[in-house]
């Protein structure tokens, strides 16, 4: 199945969509309870459902923020759904109380057959009210005086209105029953809607719908469910007469798929699970059992591929033979190949037998731009090699059987042998291979490429010597960051290298409209979809990849890879006293990494276990070298500059760590003590060469300790808090002697920290309790409090001047939301964030002493910036998951933003 049919599909239906489905939210008011679910009105013939989840605030998005929306309504069809949205957001905003209502519940939009060939569009939406229906026509009534007739016929027990508004060619239909607002331009789908919540007529729950639904994710900007049995005329609709046979690949593909759909300013991620039919009658049957594959072909695939099909199976044997079994049943995915089937008989020989053998994990049909100037397109398969030398060999002895005119030619010393069989690849492995015509053959790396003529193989021996291989092109490091490395299917495309295909392949009128403003379009730089195999469903994973400055490379400086995903945020440090700033990061294998400023690796190491915490920066007496200290679960690092570890380095802790280490210089002589609490319940301090401090007691918590020390100076008095797992509060001095008792019922937070309190008097410190009220330490212990809202258990507290006026702000975040006060306890602004924050909010220190607060989603692969006046606008094609760095690195005073992008981790330029 060629990779762009499907993925653009799902592209253009997820925009149509979102657009028309705001459109139709006009047609319904009041929403306070719910009676029936509107899925139960949706007829088992319906081939796409879209759930927009907060229709009012996404097409907003879409409409005024979203950078790949304002990019498609150059393309004429969805100039003219922008216009119409503009003239219905108007219309809404006139109703506070409606516009608000549109907030609070999905609106479903159900592509359904109207008959064998043609679909119409119905929209549903819960409307409890019993008057629902008189609040939809008087709604309609009051904004189009003398421009509307409305009429009601009986149906049933309900009433199906007609509405016909002046200038509007086709009448639009709807019902309320049960709670559930049924509207289209086709009143028989009303109709069949209406019937579906009363009489017992089949519908979705009893389908591969309700698999894939349960699977859907909720705080997410919309959801796309796929019946591939029934897209077929929908698709067959923009393609080309002779691309029809790819309508009913489509169709055969699988049963369901289930998505998330998350809209940022300048991409789109979706995601979910696909299903198949226990018929074992369509394609992604045949990847049932088989576990995901390590996608290792990208680094030799050439820079410039337009598009590939690939295919990852543990087992060759086992998925040949359900592919020979499936496309017997289902003939579009094999042709007759009658060479194929002669030569076989003609030789008595079973080709197979000389490729089973030696075939890997891998296979792929790809295609390479190698001629841009003639868009000249070579196809390739290629094939992973177990055995080289028995591949060499079988090989030779399938070439034998064939009279050519020499044996092979060199080429960068490299053999490229002739095998002239057009029909070989897609004899073996189908359709899907059909543009592959056999000659020559090559090996590369361990792999084995074969091409239609002798120019393509030398062409991919060029890529591959001179290291212009796709794992190396930023296009596509753009969406290996965001999806898998591992998996079975992967349909890769890339739009600029892809222009001869999209005319071949789309519908005349299509084309019309695409064609004038195609260089617009090539913005839309890759689009990438995988099915991936867990246990009887598919993970699925559609992502596209938008660049607004195609020709740029926009904010990103460089990027470097590690060897696998990033861990943690990395830190900027200085490897020698005044010397430019390098990076510090570690990645999920344990590594810790030392990055130049220019993106170069320095050194690597590899650390036993798993550190807790970040790594120290710390100069040793008399070095202008720096050495960098953290703690794994058993022991205690201290690593140089250079990469080696300090002498008498790594030491063994006396028990297993419960958090990270503390690094503090106490007293007049700046002794530097290092603080760990331990699974003995207790905080152990060690000297600077990892020796135990004897003189310290070890204090502890009955409750055990899972937070860092913190050490604390108010005047010339040192302040060690301890904090147990529970909430209860221990503070030493120096020396370990307990010099501050908390109330027995006071319990702080255990998700914060406590600050050096710079707003009143009331008490040397702060932190918030368990409710998020704001504890103030005086010395004695005693406390006074402060509640600015209610907040739960899990809520974030943090303490700092992000005004530089002197006097920090109180910032909270919890439930999504974050709310920052002045040192009045005046609430300045709070923000609602959309997406979920998987790293909660944390303080940015910038070069100049600025603070600012950040925080990331990494499921939408977003990160947020907030200053006194609110949120900071991010440039288009900032992205990552990991919290983040803003800083100086080498001799260049711009602001770098330093962040983890699943394996790499990248610099961007921000601006001053």
């Amino acid at each position: 199945m060629r990779p762009i049919k499907l993925t653009l599909i799902l592209f253009s239906i997820v925009i149509l969509i979102t657009g028309l489905g705001y459109i139709s939210w006009i047609i319904y008011q009041k929403l306070p309870g719910q009676n029936e679910l509107p899925l139960k009105a949706i007829s088992e013939n319906t081939a796409l459902i879209i759930q927009v989840n907060r229709p009012s605030e996404l097409s907003n998005d879409i409409i005024s923020q979203n950078l790949l929306w304002k990019e498609l309504t150059i393309i004429p069809f969805f100039a003219s759904v922008k216009k119409d949205y503009q003239a219905i957001d108007s219309l809404l905003k006139t109703n506070y109380k409606l516009f608000q209502l549109t907030k609070k519940y999905p609106l479903y939009l159900a592509m359904t057959m109207v008959n064998r060939s043609s679909y119409g569009f119905l929209f549903l939406i819960s409307i409890p009210e019993k008057n629902g229906e008189e609040l939809i026509t008087s709604f309609l009534e009051e904004h189009f005086k003398g421009k509307i007739s409305i009429l009601k016929n009986q149906y049933g027990s309900a009433n199906l209105v007609r509405i016909i508004i002046k200038g509007v060619h086709e009448p639009f239909y709807f019902a309320v029953r049960k709670g559930v607002f049924m509207g289209s331009s086709h009143p028989e789908l009303v109709t069949k809607a209406i019937d579906q919540l009363y009489l017992n007529i089949p519908s979705l729950a009893g389908s591969g719908f309700q698999k894939v639904e349960k699977t859907t994710g909720k705080k997410v900007d919309a959801n796309i469910y796929i019946n591939y049995r029934l897209i077929r005329p929908f698709i067959s609709n923009l393609l080309q007469p002779e691309q029809q046979n790819e309508a009913y690949k489509v169709s055969c593909f699988a049963d369901w798929s289930g998505l998330d759909v998350i809209l940022k300013k300048d991409e789109m991620l979706i995601n979910g699970f696909t299903t198949i039919a226990d018929t074992g009658s369509q394609y992604l049957n045949l990847f049932t059992g088989q576990l995901p594959q390590k996608t290792g072909m990208m680094s030799i695939l050439p820079d410039n591929i337009s598009r590939f099909t690939w295919l990852g199976f543990n087992s060759i044997d086992s998925f040949f033979i359900n592919f020979q079994s499936f496309s017997a049943k289902k003939l579009g995915y094999i042709d007759t190949y009658a060479g194929f089937q002669d030569f076989e008989s003609h030789e008595q020989v079973v080709v197979k037998d000389y490729f089973l053998p030696w075939m890997g994990s891998e296979l792929c049909m790809a295609k390479a731009l190698n001629n841009p100037e003639t868009m000249r397109e070579d196809p390739y398969a290629i094939a992973k090699v177990n055995d080289k030398q028995l591949a060499d060999s079988l090989l030779r002895e399938f070439g034998k059987l064939f009279p050519k005119k020499k044996e092979s030619v060199s080429y960068h010393n490299l053999s490229i042998r002739f095998l002239p069989f057009p029909e070989l690849i897609p004899g073996l492995f189908g359709t899907a291979f059909s543009d592959v015509h056999t000659t020559c053959y090559t090996f590369l790396g361990d792999y084995v490429i074969f091409g239609n003529d002798l120019l393509a193989i030398k062409d991919i021996i060029d890529h591959y010597i001179y290291g212009k291989v796709l794992d190396k092109d930023k296009t596509f490091q753009a969406v290996s960051e965001t999806i898998s490395d591992q998996t079975n299917v992967f349909y890769y495309f890339n739009t600029g290298r892809s222009h001869p295909t999209l005319r071949t392949t789309f519908n005349d009128e299509l084309n019309a409209q695409v064609e004038p403003v195609f260089d617009s379009l090539k913005k839309f730089e890759s689009i990438a979809l995988q099915f991936t195999c867990k246990e009887n469903m598919f993970y699925t994973s559609l992502f596209i990849h938008y660049n607004p400055a195609s020709d740029t490379q926009g904010p990103l400086e460089w990027q470097v890879a590690l060897d696998t995903l990033t861990s943690g945020k990395p830190q900027t440090v200085n490897i020698m006293r005044h010397w430019p700033k390098s990076i510090l990061v570690f990645d999920l294998a344990n590594h810790l990494y030392l990055i130049d400023s220019e993106g170069n690796i320095e050194w690597k190491v590899s650390i036993s276990g798993k550190p807790q915490g970040l790594p120290q920066e710390i100069f040793l007496k008399g070095s202008d070298s720096s050495s960098f200290m953290f703690n794994t679960e058993n022991q205690l690092y201290l690593i140089n500059s250079n990469g080696k570890n300090v002498e008498r380095y790594p030491v063994k802790l006396p028990a297993l760590a419960t958090c990270g280490l503390t690094l503090s210089d106490l007293g007049k002589t700046h002794e530097t003590r290092i603080f760990i609490p331990l699974a003995d319940k207790k905080v152990h301090a060690f000297s600077i060469d990892g020796k135990s401090l004897n003189d310290w007691p070890n204090p502890g918590l009955d409750e055990g300790i899972n937070q860092p020390v913190q050490v604390l100076q108010s005047g010339s008095k040192e302040f060690i808090f301890i904090m147990g797992k529970n909430g209860h509060l221990l503070v030493t001095d120096r020396k370990g002697k307990t010099i501050m008792k908390a109330g027995k019922n006071v319990k702080v937070s255990i998700n914060n920290k406590f600050y050096v309190n710079k707003t009143n008097r009331k008490g040397l410190f702060l932190t918030t309790d368990q409710t998020g009220k704001v504890l103030f330490f005086q010395e004695s212990g005693k406390t006074s409090e402060t509640t600015f809202n209610i907040f739960s258990n899990l809520h974030t507290f943090l303490y700092a001047d992000i005004n530089n006026d002197g006097s920090p702000e109180f910032i909270f975040y919890d439930h999504n939301r974050i709310y920052i006060y002045d040192h009045s306890y005046r609430l300045i602004y709070s923000y609602l964030f959309h997406r979920d924050i998987t790293i909660p909010p944390f303080i940015i220190e910038l070069p100049g002493g600025e603070k600012r607060v950040a925080a990331v989603s990494v499921a939408a692969n977003e990160i947020y910036l907030f200053g006194i006046n609110g949120p900071i606008n991010i440039l288009p094609g900032i992205r990552g998951n990991t919290a983040f760095t803003i800083g100086n690195l080498g001799s260049d005073p711009t602001y770098k933003l330093i962040i983890g992008a699943g394996k790499y981790l990248k610099s961007y330029t921000l601006p001053q």
